[in-house]
């Protein structure tokens, strides 16, 4: 898969993540931790996508 395509599809799918964590706080702050949890997970598409591209200009 060609990187531009994948930190597309990686970055989407961090919007959707952080998008989902801020829903899920506010709709019921008792369940924080799936906040948290989303919120991680868009921490690890952004950061993994980070480091591919960092990869990527590395060795261009």
């Amino acid at each position: 898969m060609e990187f531009e395509t994948f930190s597309v599809m990686a970055l989407g799918t961090a919007f959707l993540s952080t998008a989902a964590a801020t829903s899920a706080y506010l709709a019921s702050p008792q369940n924080w931790w799936v906040s948290l949890l989303l919120g991680l997970t868009a921490a690890l598409l952004l950061a993994f996508v980070a480091l591919k591209a960092r990869n990527r200009t590395v060795f261009a």
